[in-house]
């Protein structure tokens, strides 16, 4: 009981307790409002977001272009020869590296915020449909293309589908 008394001092010691309790609660009540009404929380922020992108989008381009104009005249001032910790520092990484590690954090975030998403839940929600249909549509074949020009990629691709599987499968065996 000591030990636990002692942690939670040490923790309140190096925190603001007013400014970590006040933000769990903010977090805490939108939570609770998500998940108890989510028609209406998803209707308010829609509004509020609404709101935002209407009245103050023009903030955010400012500010994004005079943060661009700050960084590019630092990169031509002379306060680019700035170094950042002593004298004798080195830099733990390369320009390179630098700069694929910024490319990765950024493909990174496009590809899990971006069509990812999409394809995970388009993947999810017509699975079910997909095993419904998956024994119909393997087999179908027009006999009759020439009555509907449309459906001939029907049985072009069933025999191309089933002509791959039989030429790699016997390989995939061994």
């Amino acid at each position: 009981m000591r030990d636990s008394s002692n942690q939670l001092s040490r923790l309140l010691a190096h925190m603001q307790p007013t400014v970590f309790l006040g933000s769990a609660a903010l977090v805490l009540g939108f939570v609770i409002f998500g998940t108890a009404w989510p028609q209406a929380a998803q209707s308010a922020f829609g509004a509020v977001q609404r709101g935002i992108i209407t009245n103050f989008g023009w903030l955010y381009i400012l500010g994004a272009t005079g943060l661009l104009v700050f960084v590019l005249e630092l990169l031509i001032s002379p306060y680019r020869h700035i170094r950042l910790g002593g004298d004798q520092t080195e830099p733990e990484f390369g320009n390179l590296a630098w700069f694929a590690m910024l490319f990765s954090a950024g493909m990174g975030t496009g590809l899990v915020f971006g069509p990812t998403v999409f394809q995970i839940k388009l993947l999810i929600s017509s699975t079910g449909a997909y095993l419904e249909e998956l024994i119909d549509t393997s087999l179908w074949l027009e006999l009759r293309p020439d009555t509907n020009p449309d459906s001939r990629w029907q049985a072009d691709w069933t025999l191309f589908y089933w002509s791959w599987w039989m030429i790699w499968s016997p390989r995939g065996c061994r």
